[in-house]
This record gives C-alpha cells, sequence and structure tokens, in this order.
C-alpha cells in the first residue's frame, strides 16, 4: 500500500469515527446535544494538534525522535508537585499560590529537575 494511500484510508477512518462520535445515541438532537458534541470534538482536534506541535519541537530540541516529556518523567514530576501541594496544604495551597504562583512554581521545579537530570549525565 502507498504512502498516499495510508494517508487517506486513515484520513476516512478518521472523519468516520468523528461522525459516529456526534451522531450515535444522539436522537438527531440539534439543540443541544450534537453542539456539545462539535465543541468536544473541536477541543480534541484542537489538543491533539498541539500535543503533535509540542512534540515536534521538543524532540527537534533534544534532537532524539523517540524522546518525550513523559519519557523523562516530567508529568510524573508534575503531578509529584501538584499532590505535595494539596496534601501539605490542603485547597488553600492552591488558593493562596493562585493559577499564576502554581504555574511559576511548577516550571521553576520543571527547570530544576532538567538541571539534575543534566547533572546526572541523562542525555
Amino acid at each position: 500500500m502507498s504512502t498516499a494511500a495510508k494517508i487517506w484510508t486513515t484520513l476516512i477512518m478518521i472523519i468516520l469515527l468523528a461522525l459516529i462520535f456526534l451522531f450515535i445515541g444522539s436522537d438527531l438532537d440539534f439543540n443541544y446535544l450534537i453542539p456539545k458534541r462539535l465543541m468536544r470534538l473541536a477541543t480534541i482536534v484542537l489538543g491533539s494538534i498541539c500535543l503533535a506541535f509540542s512534540s515536534i519541537i521538543f524532540q527537534t530540541i533534544v534532537g532524539n525522535r523517540i524522546l518525550a516529556p513523559s519519557i523523562m518523567g516530567y508529568e510524573a514530576v508534575y503531578l509529584l508537585w501538584q499532590v505535595l501541594l494539596l496534601f501539605v496544604m490542603g485547597t488553600n495551597g492552591l488558593m493562596l499560590l493562585g493559577v499564576s504562583g502554581n504555574f511559576i512554581v511548577s516550571i521553576v521545579l520543571m527547570l530544576a529537575y532538567s538541571w539534575a537530570l543534566r547533572g546526572t549525565g541523562y542525555e
């Protein structure tokens, strides 16, 4: 099978699955259910595009086609920080830091983790 045929087959399957998601079990409710499903579908597509671009950028910067942030443990470090914040300070910690403060502390923690990985020779 040629590359063009694989691309077209994949595209047709994606469209078919999207239509199934939109219309199966919706009773053709164009006033409420289908617009909500369209919004979810648009969100899924947008998230997928953003994830693809960020992965390409990350892999280009690192110079490794296989390496991804999840393989390096960044997701685990982020989740560890969020759990520790909730465990130690409860929901007051989230309110105390706010969205911007939580973002800044998370970025600093990720940078510290990156520098620690680099210091151990993990490249």
